[in-house]
């Protein structure tokens, strides 16, 4: 690279990117369960909860699935390739 020249690089702080993907995973998972619900309603109009609560349960349980994985902590190994790039 050119003396002067600075590549420009864009770095997203990794709280507001977990808060931007933990709202991305709600926001769907409940989209998922309201669409969920309207075909039901259109399934079995007699009993559109019980219909769609099988869906509702595994929808919640991929919801904390999903937060878990992403609550965890980002690490790298010490003597890994990326941590080797990350130190110069």
């Amino acid at each position: 690279m050119p003396a002067g020249k600075q590549k420009a690089t864009a770095q997203i702080d990794c709280g507001d990117a977990r808060i931007q993907f933990s709202g991305a995973i709600v926001v769907g998972h409940i989209a998922a369960v309201v669409l969920a619900h309207r075909r039901a309603l259109q399934d079995s109009p007699s009993r559109p909860i019980l219909a769609g609560l099988p869906l509702v349960l595994l929808m919640v349980g991929y919801t904390v699935l999903s937060l878990w994985i992403i609550a965890q902590p980002i690490t790298l190994e010490p003597g890994s390739t990326q941590a080797a790039l990350l130190a110069r």
